[in-house]
Parts: structure tokens; C-alpha cells; sequence
């Protein structure tokens, strides 16, 4: 889980908007507050699901702490590694011009948060949609009859999240947030003349 949560906070990092240096205080505390959520969550949730006492519901409850773990993490290390382009804002390109014309507050909102709905999607359709599928198998005949297909069944499962549920929830998720200078703060209006100019 700290290995986990460090390259997740490692990645939210160099995939900010910003392009200024960030202060090594700040880095600090949002990868200390990153890597701390992770194990936090982890280990909490596994705490409180082993003192519910219906059985059923434990089981199913346990087949979700990767994912509640992992999906929580991932959105509160988003926003922990990249809360400083909320004050400092992200860089708002002119689409026609390709010139940078400032940095926005509101685009950085927009994007932190697209961001980190991406990571809440890969991360359910990643850990929280397979153990089900994989106790669904479990039930089978096939799983009874030839318990050697397991292994194989679940590698395969996990193959197919992995080459298609990244790419479709990156696709998903433009990395340049798309707007008009309307959209966000009145200076770009009054900046490029024209509420509906693409930025």
C-alpha cells in the first residue's frame, strides 16, 4: 500500500497542469497526506468490515476494500498533489494562437476534478466490478469440475481491464480541458474580446 500510494502521488505529480516549480514543503505534505490516506484507508476499512457480524455481508464488504481503498485514494491524492494550481490555477492556452494567456483558478477546478473522476472509474471498473466476476465464476461448473482454470480465468479477467479499461477511462478524460473564454474568469473575456473564443 505505501509502494502503491507513492507511485500514485509520484504520478498526480508530474501530471499537474502547472508548470511552476512546486515548494518542497508543500510537496512534502501532499505526498506525506497522499501516502497516509492510502494505508489509512486500507487498513481502516479492513478493520471495521471484520467487526460486521453477518457473514454474507462481511464477505461482500471485503471484496470492495481494494476498491474503496484504492478509489479514495486515488481522488484525495489528486487533489493532494495538485491543490496548489487551486491558487496558483492552470495554464490557458489560446487555441487559435497556441500563445498561454494566463493561468485560471476555474480551469484548474475543472481539471483537478475530471482528474480525479477518471481515477474513480478506472479504479471501480479495475477492483470493483472483478470480484464479483470472479466469485460469479466461482459458482460455475467449470470452476467446480476444473479448479486449475482459475488461475488462467482470473489472469485473463485482469488482462482485459488492464488493455481496455485504462485506455477507455484516460480516453475519456481529455488531459486539456476544453472551453470558451466565458466559461471561465471575466479577465479572459475582457482579455480576447470574444465570450465564445476557444481555449
Amino acid at each position: 500500500n505505501a509502494e502503491y500510494g507513492t507511485q500514485n502521488a509520484l504520478l498526480n505529480h508530474f501530471n499537474r497542469s502547472g508548470e511552476g516549480a512546486v515548494d518542497d514543503t508543500v510537496l512534502l505534505q501532499s505526498y506525506t497526506g497522499a501516502v497516509g490516506t492510502a494505508l489509512a484507508m486500507s487498513y481502516g476499512s479492513a478493520y471495521l468490515i471484520d467487526r460486521v457480524k453477518n457473514v454474507a455481508l462481511r464477505s461482500s464488504l471485503r471484496r470492495l476494500v481494494p476498491f474503496a481503498s484504492v478509489s479514495s485514494a486515488n481522488m484525495l491524492n489528486t487533489y493532494l498533489m495538485r491543490r496548489h494550481e487551486l491558487v496558483d490555477g492552470a495554464s490557458v492556452v489560446d487555441e487559435e494562437t497556441g500563445a498561454v494567456i494566463g493561468s485560471s483558478q476555474l480551469a484548474a477546478k475543472q481539471a483537478i476534478g475530471l482528474t480525479a473522476a477518471s481515477r474513480g472509474l478506472m479504479s471501480f471498473l479495475m477492483l470493483g466490478v472483478p470480484p464479483f466476476v470472479f466469485a460469479a465464476y466461482e459458482k460455475t461448473n467449470i470452476a467446480k469440475t476444473r479448479p486449475a482454470l482459475r488461475l488462467p480465468f482470473q489472469f485473463t479477467v485482469v488482462a482485459i481491464g488492464i488493455f481496455t479499461v485504462v485506455p477507455v477511462s484516460v480516453a475519456l478524460f481529455d488531459p486539456q480541458v476544453r472551453c470558451t473564454s466565458k466559461d471561465l474568469e471575466p479577465r479572459f473575456v475582457e482579455q480576447t474580446g470574444n465570450p465564445d473564443r476557444k481555449l
